[in-house]
């Protein structure tokens, strides 16, 4: 999956290691998913929240911070909107 709009997400330096490294594993891990369906992300992020059509927000660690993305399955793109507190 091709990410955009990854620079929202330097906020969570200021949390600490923990959010340096979860920036760094889920950037990671999203370059190289290839999902094709809802599903199939669900399946590898089984916390994550569908509040939309293609709009979910993934849950930073233990830090009560969200992830706001929309996904574009079917061209493979993950566009970070916003991040949040819960």
């Amino acid at each position: 999956m091709r990410l955009i709009g990854k620079e929202k997400l330097t906020l969570l330096q200021q949390a600490g290691q923990d959010g340096k490294k979860w920036i760094s594993n889920w950037s990671t891990e999203i370059s190289h998913a290839n999902w094709k369906h809802e599903s199939e992300l669900i399946h590898r992020y089984p916390s994550v929240i569908a509040i939309g059509r293609n709009v979910f927000l993934f849950k930073v660690g233990n830090s009560g911070l969200l992830v706001k993305a929309k996904i574009s399955f079917l061209q493979g793109i993950v566009l970070v909107e916003s991040l949040s507190e819960s």
